[in-house]
């Protein structure tokens, strides 16, 4: 069938369970003039058949996630077997990959504008994500959703620092070599882990405090001048510190935050003033913020169109009345699990012009169906009223 559709261009199977190795044997072979192929999810494919990739020398586009048997072998002999200055988007998440394939990646596809290692666990760190702020500073769209070995040391590019004269010495990517520290029992692994947390916090903050992006010798996420999605997501050790360092994007249109715990109004106050351009802002699950961190979100953001805050459970009415007083371009709310919320304001909202869809939880306390009690005038301003 290939040798029938030598002039395609875009080919997606991707989900399609029986293709093979043999499948990209094939396509490889005939399909020469293929700019975009997606085989996410072709769990049949190996590297054997990824190998064939370097074939296809017009290629652009390529997904291959959620492919287990695939690994740094394959990709080494297929669209990293040299320098290719042609491939442009590259998704990989969900792949079994170390931190050795990411460096590779980074090296041989110089001309990335969008690359997704999101579920890449081992192949994600401080070290390996440096190499790519190094390389990649192009790059459109970054995506490393839960990949939770990245902190603030990768982000802000200090966990290579190295300073004369500093008796603490410098401060490692991964941490475990940071100067020693009395063992303490605090009665529970999490609460070791909370102590860790604040530890790294403060030893990046110092060190950020101390230089300036001219004199250190790591990389930043802030090189991607024109980063315009960013999606790192469940990465739970980024504090106040990457977001106060390491975000200044003026292109900056998409920023998913959600499940990164430790950030509250204090990182948020520099990045809304650092990414003014933010339309899409995800923050699910950011239960340290408050009523302050939304205050300036909704002040300085100017074309915020979707604000999502499902379970950030400090956050009052004083959220929603700052919501309707500043977003005037707002288009979607979640403020499910704002328990401190009163849904008769929530719903009162519907006097923003653009607003059309708001999901919030259903009230307990009262058991008149929400529908039938009088909440709001505007009702008409809404496409979707939804309540969980």
């Amino acid at each position: 069938m290939t040798s029938h559709q030598v002039t395609l261009k875009v080919l997606d199977i991707g989900l399609c369970t029986r293709v093979t190795d043999q499948t990209l044997v094939y396509i490889c072979k005939d399909l020469v003039n293929l700019e975009h192929l997606n085989i996410q999810r072709c769990r049949a494919v190996t590297d054997l058949g990824v190998a064939e990739l370097h074939k296809l020398k017009k290629l652009k586009s390529l997904n291959i996630s959620e492919c287990e048997l695939i690994t740094k072998d394959g990709l080494e002999k297929g669209v990293c077997s040299e320098v290719n200055e042609v491939l442009e988007e590259l998704d990989i998440h969900s792949l079994n990959l170390d931190q050795t394939a990411l460096v590779m990646i980074s090296e041989k596809l110089p001309k990335l504008r969008s690359l997704d290692v999101s579920f890449c666990f081992n192949a994600v760190t401080d070290t390996s994500i440096q190499v790519v702020f190094k390389n990649q500073v192009f790059l459109h769209t970054l995506k490393m959703s839960h990949c939770d070995k990245v902190s603030d040391a990768g982000l802000t590019g200090m966990g290579k620092v190295e300073t004369e004269g500093d008796d603490e010495g410098p401060i490692m990517s991964t941490y475990d070599d940071a100067e020693p520290h009395p063992r303490i029992y605090l009665g529970s692994r999490a609460e070791e882990e909370i102590v860790r947390d604040a530890r790294r916090k403060r030893d990046v903050m110092r060190m950020c405090e101390k230089l300036t992006m001219d004199n250190f010798t790591g990389y930043s996420l802030a090189r991607m001048k024109g980063l315009r999605e960013l999606d790192v997501s469940s990465c739970n050790k980024i504090t106040d510190v990457s977001l106060t360092y390491a975000f200044n994007f003026k292109e900056l249109v998409n920023l998913n935050l959600s499940r990164c715990q430790q950030i509250t109004h204090e990182g948020i106050e520099h990045l809304v003033k650092n990414c003014p351009s933010i339309e899409l802002l995800n923050l699910i699950d950011c239960y340290n913020l408050k009523d302050e961190a939304i205050k300036e979100i909704v002040k300085y953001l100017k074309r915020l169109q979707q604000l999502e805050l499902r379970g950030c459970n400090q956050l009052t009415d004083q959220t929603l009345e700052a919501v309707r007083s500043h977003c005037e371009k707002l288009k979607f709310l979640d403020v499910q699990g704002c328990r401190n919320m009163s849904p008769e304001l929530a719903c009162s909202i519907g006097s923003l012009p653009s607003l059309h869809t708001v999901l919030m939880s259903k009230p307990k306390t009262d058991p008149t169906p929400i529908s039938a009690r009088p909440m709001f005038k505007n009702n008409a301003f809404f496409g979707l009223l939804r309540l969980h």
